[in-house]
């Protein structure tokens, strides 16, 4: 985003004569922008982990899921950023209100200004709402109770859990 005048902004390779990128100057015109590889969605590494404790004849199991790597494209926030106020009745995040509002309030320096005109770009495809993929969630606990042995030739049972 320009902070003197709160639009958004891209880089646009610039080359010499043979073709080689020297440099990657901004543009204020997202067409003219460089589309850049910047990741991949797939994780480098995915697994999970799995504890039983057990005491006397109560159980506890625990299962946690993870994904190390992989950048993922929020465009569900993305739509939320869209700073078009020409077409109203669209919801956006409370992010926006950090957007820029002049030179000497630049809001948080990522989010352009609002706009009224039809050729606003602000949330087009960026790194912007490019996000790490990395998580780590506990998937599953189990507490259980496995009734006696006892209890349950009482009534002819072979075995019964509780969870």
């Amino acid at each position: 985003m320009d902070a003197a005048d709160g639009r958004p902004m891209w880089y646009k390779d610039q080359t010499d004569a043979s073709g080689k990128v020297v440099a990657k100057i901004p543009t204020k015109t997202y067409s003219e922008g460089t589309r850049y590889y910047v990741g991949n969605a797939l994780p480098e590494w995915t697994g999970g982990f799995t504890s039983t404790m057990n005491y006397k004849n109560i159980d506890l199991t625990i299962l946690i899921a993870y994904s190390i790597g992989g950048n993922i494209y929020d465009a569900d926030y993305a739509g939320l950023m869209n700073g078009n106020i020409a077409f109203p009745g669209y919801n956006w995040s409370t992010d926006i209100l950090g957007r820029w509002q002049s030179p000497s309030n630049i809001g948080d320096g990522k989010t352009p200004k609002l706009t009224g005109t039809t050729d606003y770009q602000g949330n087009s495809s960026s790194t912007r709402f490019l996000y790490d993929a990395s998580y780590a969630r506990v998937r599953n606990i189990t507490l259980g109770y496995n009734f006696s042995k006892d209890l349950l030739n009482k009534i002819s049972f072979s075995s019964a859990r509780f969870y």
